[in-house]
Order: structure tokens, then sequence, then C-alpha cells
């Protein structure tokens, strides 16, 4: 996969050939952010799975709220618990994560502004649902543990959304995501809408 050539002037374009085309040649996370006038506030990489942004570009969000942050991940995952308390943190509005080597596109943003309630929701309540389910459908042989790992950014995504925290969108899922969602469709289904009933 190679992401194609960008139109000139076209933000979005021009921000996924440059995120991607560099996480290819480097095989780290890149981004880059954008405020809502089309500046480009800056450009950034990091590692595998993050990027410890730089203090000085951390006050340019805060001065920008409203900004969008464009990133690739080389796991072609959607995207993380991170993502979206940083789309909190700096009132994003919106966080976009593209594959590395596939063509993948993933999109959110927070709808609360404080990126520790959303963390702390996750791993008291959300992440503790999910993974008794996934304890059953292991002992059950119903499911992998590959599988599990893979499906557990994206439940804890919906069910954030269905909560109305989140906005969360699969533009372009990556090959094994849309597999893995489309073979536990109503196992997802299960587990987002039985979340907070007891």
């Amino acid at each position: 996969y190679r992401p194609p050539l960008p139109t000139k002037g076209n933000i979005y374009e021009e921000a996924r050939y440059y995120v991607v085309s560099n996480g290819r040649a480097t095989g780290v996370e890149h981004s880059c952010a954008y405020n809502k006038d089309g500046k480009l506030l800056f450009t950034a990489s990091g590692t595998v799975d993050s990027i410890n942004y730089d203090e000085k570009y951390l006050k340019l969000l805060e001065a920008n709220p409203g900004s969008v942050l464009y990133h690739n991940h080389p796991s072609g995952a959607t995207l993380s618990i991170d993502d979206f308390c940083f789309s909190a943190k700096y009132k994003l509005e919106k966080i976009i994560a593209f594959g590395t080597t596939e063509e993948a596109e993933y999109a959110g943003r927070a709808l609360i502004n404080e990126g520790g309630i959303l963390f702390d929701v996750v791993k008291k309540s959300i992440s503790p649902h999910i993974f008794k389910h996934f304890r059953a459908a292991y002992d059950a042989g119903k499911m992998s543990r590959e599988d599990g790992n893979i499906l557990l950014s994206h439940l804890r995504n919906e069910i954030l959304k269905s909560q109305k925290m989140v906005e969360y969108e699969i533009v372009k899922p990556g090959k094994i995501t849309a597999e893995i969602i489309k073979k536990y469709k109503d196992f997802i289904k299960e587990i987002v809408e039985s979340y907070g009933k007891g």
C-alpha cells in the first residue's frame, strides 16, 4: 500500500500522505496538526506505538482549540484510549489515525474536555466489563486471545460512543480488523448493549 499523491492545498490528503509515507519509511508514528484555519501547527514523530510531544507543540495545541491531529498507526490498529484522552485534553475537533502498511482510517474526538475522566471510566468500568465477557469466551473456546487483543480497542471505543463520551468512526478498516469485527458482530453487540446493566 502506498498513499495516493495529495492534491495541492487539500489538507486531509497532504496530511495523510505525510504521515503514511514517513511511517512507511521509518516504521514509527508520525503526526501533523492543523488549526481550524488550516494552518500547519507542527509535525512530529515518535516510536512504533506513541509520540511524546515536545512542550512547545502542546502549547500550540492549547492555544488552538478545535485543531485536527493526523497520525499513522504502524500496527494498523484503531484509535486508542490515549488518542481520545489527548483529544479531550487539547480540545481537538478530530483525531485521525491512518494505517501504515495498508489502507485504513479511524476518526473520532472526545465529547468531554477531561482526558482523566475518560481514562478512569475505561480502567474502572469499561475494561472490566469487556474482560468479563472475554474470559467467558476464552474459557468456552469461542474466541482466541489474539482475536481478543485486536478487538479490545474497538470495543472500548464503541462503548464510549454508546455512552456519548466520544465520537468514533471506522472510515476504512484494515483487513484484519474488518475480518474480526465481522466475525464477532453479535458478540460485539452483546458486550456494548449490556454495558451498565449489571
